[in-house]
């Protein structure tokens, strides 16, 4: 059975929100969506949206409180497009914002900004300077475990955060510790080959040096008759 649809009545706050009235079905994306007008809990004025944003909270104004913020910001410092404001920005909404989809595992989980960041960007950019390339965002490093604050931050690219993951499984051999990741990109050996031969108990040797051999299903074959 679905889930039963929340009915709301003229006066309910939905989301940050209050429902003014004037609900109707419109076509939106080839397909029928609810909307409905809103009071601006902000600025008291009225607007129109999709319901289901105002919900879950991807809309919380009529467009004046971006347009205050984008406003301030501008003039303080001229970056709220830069890369470094967007990072300080996302940041902030992971840990702060129970509306956002990572919340439960940033802000749910405990993981908090230094205050000082939180509350100033221009403090975060004092700190942190600026992003050395636009592939690099914020990173917690070296404690993946610790909160976002001087000292546990850095600007890192896409696969040096994969590498900094908690569930990254890290293999020792010939005396250097890397994750598979690394492994497969020095050794030429995809992730899963090496993921699969770990799996099944392959010497750690073999696991590094032994070719792949074309065709999943004769794989783990040869490699038995090369044993015998």
């Amino acid at each position: 059975m679905g889930r039963k649809k929340t009915k709301y009545r003229i006066g309910d706050k939905v989301g940050s929100s209050v429902l003014a009235g004037n609900y109707r079905t419109d076509l939106i994306g080839g397909r029928m969506r609810g909307v409905a007008t809103f009071i601006c809990s902000y600025c008291g004025n009225n607007f129109d949206c999709l319901v289901d944003n105002v919900k879950r909270g991807s809309t919380t104004s009529c467009g004046c409180f971006a347009k205050k913020v984008s406003s301030e910001v501008h003039t303080r410092h001229g970056m709220a497009l830069s890369r470094e404001y967007n990072s300080w920005k996302g940041m902030r909404d992971r840990c702060n914002n129970k509306n956002n989809k990572q919340y439960d595992i940033y802000g749910g989980c405990g993981f908090k900004v230094d205050p000082r960041w939180d509350s100033s960007f221009e403090e975060f950019l004092k700190d942190m300077g600026k992003a050395p390339s636009p592939y690099h965002t914020i990173d917690r490093y070296p404690n993946q475990k610790g909160n976002y604050e001087l000292g546990n931050c850095r600007w890192a690219t896409s696969e040096q955060q994969n590498n900094n993951k908690s569930n990254n499984r890290v293999v020792e051999y010939n005396g250097e510790s890397k994750t598979l990741m690394q492994w497969s990109k020095s050794l030429n050996i995809s992730y899963q080959a090496l993921q699969q031969r770990l799996n099944k108990k392959w010497p750690l040797e073999d696991v590094f040096t032994v070719p792949v051999i074309r065709g999943a299903a004769n794989r783990w074959r040869n490699y038995k008759k090369e044993k015998i």
